[in-house]
C-alpha cells in the first residue's frame, strides 16, 4: 500500500471492491489524472467532498481501471475501490492538487474482503427481494437469484443501488466489514419498504 497519494475529491462514495464512473472536466482534475496515469499502478485517493457540517476524514484507495479522453477535453474514468484509510495529513501542491498521507491500520481487513461473510444472509435476502419488488418495482431480481449470488456480490449490488440515497454516507464509509454494511443497507431498505406500504394503506 502506498505511503502517499494524490487525491481526488468527488461527490461519489467509493468502497472496497466497488466501482465508480466519473466525468472530469475541471482543469486541475485533468492535470491530476494526467499525473496519475504516468504511474503504471494508477493509484488515486478518492475522497467525498467535505461540507460545512461534515469534514471528510476517511478515504478509499482507488485504481483507475479504464479511461477515455474525449474530444472536448474531458476524462471519463472508471475507478475500482481497494482499501480505505484514515487521513493523516495533506500537502498542498501546485495547481490546486493535494498529496495525502494515509493510515491503513484500521482498514487492512479490506484487503481480504472477498473472505468476509454476512451473518444474517437469509433475512437480508428476503428484505432485498421485497425492496426491489415493492419499492423499486423491479421483478427481475427474484429470491432465487439473490440466494445464489455470493455475499460480496450482494453487498456490491446494494452499494450500487442504495449508497447515493443514504444521507449519512459517513456510516457507510466507516463500516467495519461487509456484515456491518449489510446491517446498514438492510435497515435502510426496511425503512423504505415501510414508507411504501404506509403510502399504499393511506390510498385505500
Amino acid at each position: 500500500l502506498p505511503k502517499q497519494l494524490l487525491c481526488l475529491e468527488v461527490n461519489e462514495l467509493l468502497l472496497p471492491s466497488t466501482n465508480i464512473s466519473l466525468c472530469l472536466e475541471e482543469p486541475q482534475n485533468l492535470t491530476l489524472i494526467d499525473n496519475i496515469l504516468k504511474d503504471p499502478k494508477r493509484f488515486v485517493a478518492i475522497l467525498v467532498k467535505s461540507t460545512k457540517t461534515q469534514k471528510t476524514s476517511i478515504g478509499c484507495l482507488g485504481k483507475i481501471r479504464s479511461f477515455i479522453e474525449t474530444e472536448d477535453a474531458r476524462y471519463l474514468i472508471n475507478i475500482d475501490g481497494i482499501c480505505r484509510f484514515n487521513i493523516v495529513d495533506f500537502v498542498n501542491l501546485k495547481k490546486g492538487q493535494k498529496l495525502l498521507k494515509p493510515d491503513w491500520t484500521e482498514f487492512l481487513q479490506d484487503l481480504k474482503i472477498s473472505q468476509q461473510k454476512i451473518k444474517g444472509r437469509l433475512q437480508l435476502n428476503y428484505v432485498t427481494n421485497d425492496y426491489f419488488s415493492i419499492v423499486k418495482n423491479e421483478k427481475k431480481l427474484k429470491s432465487a437469484n439473490i440466494k445464489n449470488i455470493k455475499d460480496l456480490e450482494l453487498i456490491n449490488l446494494l452499494a450500487q443501488n442504495l449508497t447515493k440515497q443514504i444521507m449519512n454516507q459517513g456510516e457507510i464509509l466507516r463500516a467495519k466489514d461487509i456484515n456491518e454494511l449489510s446491517v446498514l443497507y438492510k435497515g435502510f431498505m426496511e425503512l423504505k419498504i415501510a414508507e411504501q406500504e404506509s403510502r399504499k394503506s393511506l390510498k385505500h
